[in-house]
């Protein structure tokens, strides 16, 4: 366009723009006085305009004359037809002519189509950073591999438990290898793995294994991805279950040691009523093993109390886990579903 100087402004609140021509202190000035009125013509009509304006002294230089400076304002405009942007050129001594001013409205219009590029662009950054601070974020090891089993994706969790790279492992042979050899049962995960990468959908399943080093319980179990009806590939989940299966081995002991608790009084209780039933004996000895019987019997609904209570402050905590862990998962899968 042969302008000396010119400017781009984003007609909106922080006012982004480019320049070149211009000094810092003529940019804020312009930027100040741009919407002191030309902005209504530029909503009314949409079209580039150009007006004239006689230079002020300290702009004249050496000469003496008067001399103009001619400033052309073209709109850029959105799909719906809404000012988005203003361009301003400016050049001295020759006017813009129609033709230059039809030029710069299609000139607009191009700068219309990036601006909406850069608009979905930074949408979908903003999409992308969400679902990564989701992953990042979840208590779980996340990992995406796509149909040949090639690591797609792993969240900081994992990376950070598996001492992965930033990039992750990526062919299935080598991620497979290094995870499996941190296991204690390297076949049976090795083997859940090319399962539910390779395998029939109905034949997903639920391993815990535990970690060599630092004897960590992990768990992985696998979700098949589709979408629009076709698989894409398979997501693993790899939860602590440490405290979990901590909580089993407690519950478990619990149960065998009320089972043994249990079966002593109700042994005793036995005896004594068979003796009772089967022997004549005096009011005395009666009494005696009546007196025996009931005590025993307390001791047993005692105990029978106690493990009723812990049962139930049990529950809860089940829950809580079971619940934690797939609310999780489906908010992963959900976010899965809509990136894909």
């Amino acid at each position: 366009m042969e302008a000396e100087r010119g400017i781009i402004v984003v007609a909106d609140e922080e006012r982004a723009h480019a320049s070149f021509g211009l000094s810092p202190m003529s940019v804020h000035r312009f930027l100040q006085q741009l919407y002191n009125g030309l902005e209504h013509r530029l909503l009314e009509t949409k079209q580039a305009f150009t007006i004239r304006r006689e230079l002020p002294g300290v702009e004249r230089g050496c000469h003496y004359e008067p001399l103009y400076s001619y400033d052309l304002f073209v709109p850029v405009l959105s799909p719906s037809d809404d000012v988005e942007a203003v361009i301003v050129l400016s050049r001295f001594g020759a006017a813009f002519t129609d033709d230059e001013a039809v030029e710069a409205e299609q000139l607009g219009k191009h700068i219309s189509i990036s601006l909406q590029k850069f608009a979905l662009y930074e949408e979908a950054e903003k999409d992308r950073r969400l679902t990564e601070d989701i992953f990042n974020h979840l208590p779980e090891g996340i990992q995406l591999v796509d149909l040949h089993g090639t690591n797609k994706l792993m969240n900081g969790r994992m990376k950070g438990w598996f001492a992965a790279t930033a990039d992750g492992w990526q062919e299935a042979p080598e991620w497979k290898q290094r995870l499996c050899a941190l296991a204690a049962d390297e076949q049976a995960l090795s083997v859940l793995l090319d399962q539910a990468v390779f395998g029939p959908a109905d034949e997903l399943s639920v391993m815990a294994y535990e970690l060599k080093e630092n004897r960590i319980v992990m768990e992985v179990y696998a979700e098949l991805l589709y979408g629009g009806g076709t698989k894409f590939g398979t997501i693993f989940v790899h939860p602590v279950v440490t405290k979990q299966v901590e909580v089993d081995r407690m519950k478990s002991k619990l149960v065998s040691t009320v089972s043994h608790e249990l079966r002593t009084p109700l042994v005793g209780i036995l005896g004594l009523a068979e003796l009772l039933r089967n022997k004549p004996l005096a009011l005395e000895r009666q009494y005696k093993y009546l007196t025996a019987i009931y005590q025993e019997a307390e001791r047993l609904t005692a105990l029978i109390n106690d493990f009723l209570d812990v049962q139930s402050a049990w529950k809860p905590l089940g829950k809580c886990i079971i619940g934690s862990r797939l609310t999780s998962f489906q908010s992963l899968k959900k976010s899965l579903k809509q990136k894909n």
